[in-house]
Formats: structure tokens, C-alpha cells, sequence
């Protein structure tokens, strides 16, 4: 991968992101994310949980993108998300 990516999950309980910069990454994010799963049994799928709104977003993107505004509209988050992924 030439491109650095964050791998979002959005969760029942939680939304969280995960490393995905470069192959091995994914493959431990990817990793993490399934042990996690089969150790705690949610590994069902319900896509009306799906959270559409940027509100579940704001505290752990400040972590991984410097600039993040909390103000900004929806659709200037989600341009940060993707210049972030052109770095």
C-alpha cells in the first residue's frame, strides 16, 4: 500500500480505529479485530447499527489526525480522512 489508511469500526458499544498504514498492519488490525471478536462472541452483523452521523468520530480521530476539528462539517471530516490516506 502506498497510500497510510485507518480502519474504522463502528460498533454497538463503541466505534473504534485501527492501524492500517501499510500490509503487516492491516494484518494485525485485522487480526486483533476478529480474536476480539470470537474471544468476546459478537461476531454477528446487523447493519441497521451502523452509525451514519460524525458525532462517534471526534475523539479517537483527534488521536490519529493532528488537525482535526470537531467543528467542521461532515463532509470537510470526511475530506481529512481521505488526505490522511494520501500521506
Amino acid at each position: 500500500m502506498s497510500n497510510r489508511y485507518v480502519l474504522v469500526a463502528y460498533e454497538k458499544h463503541g466505534d473504534y480505529f485501527y492501524d492500517a498504514s501499510d500490509n503487516e498492519a492491516l494484518g494485525r488490525s485485522a487480526l486483533e479485530i476478529l480474536t476480539d471478536r470470537w474471544n468476546s462472541g459478537y461476531f454477528y452483523y446487523d447493519p441497521d447499527e451502523l452509525y451514519p452521523d460524525d458525532s462517534k468520530w471526534s475523539t479517537s480521530m483527534k488521536q490519529l489526525i493532528p488537525d482535526w476539528d470537531e467543528e467542521a462539517s461532515t463532509e470537510e471530516k470526511q475530506e481529512k480522512i481521505k488526505d490522511f490516506g494520501r500521506m
